[in-house]
């Protein structure tokens, strides 16, 4: 029997939990760009504003409301690619054919945008394939802040989420 996908989860709604320096700055500024509003627009959001922030963000797109939900992947920072192997902007990941480690990142999304608020997260996933063979990585821990964006203010429809990724070798 093969090793759970992810482990070691903490995950949390509460943001006064959240105790990593450079997501609390993630999360001010998305509570900066909100106001009064229950979420940002995506117009709202200048990444000239938050250089220190960008290799860690990623920007997702909701091009279907679901039943079954479609995400594309609009932005990814550059930390992201060791982890990948590639640049994965414009991949789009389908509710109903998502593997196990996507799917269980399209239920958390899906939660997030039904309810319209941010939630963090702290994770240990197995890393598999030729990157992770070749670097002699088995798994990642991940802390991550994942907020709601909306393209025109009636409904939550995008994510802009932070994630530090922290390999851990084999």
């Amino acid at each position: 029997m093969s090793a759970p996908l992810f482990d070691d989860i903490t995950s949390s709604w509460d943001m006064a939990t959240l105790d990593v320096p450079l997501l609390l700055e993630a999360y001010r500024y998305w509570l900066a760009k909100k106001g009064d509003r229950p979420w940002p627009l995506r117009a709202d959001i200048e990444p000239t504003e938050i250089p220190r922030l960008l290799p860690y963000l990623f920007l997702i797109e909701v091009p279907q409301i679901g039943p079954p939900m479609r995400y594309r992947v609009r932005l990814v920072g550059t930390a992201f690619r060791p982890f990948f192997g590639a640049d994965i902007t414009g991949h789009e990941v389908r509710e109903e054919e998502a593997s196990p480690d996507r799917a269980q990142f399209c239920i958390d999304w899906r939660e997030i945008l039904q309810r319209g608020t941010p939630r963090w997260a702290r994770i240990r996933q197995q890393v598999r394939g030729e990157q992770a063979e070749r670097d002699g990585i088995a798994a990642a821990r991940f802390t991550g802040l994942v907020m709601p964006l909306s393209r025109d203010g009636t409904a939550a429809d995008m994510l802009l989420g932070a994630t530090l990724y922290d390999p851990l070798q084999s």
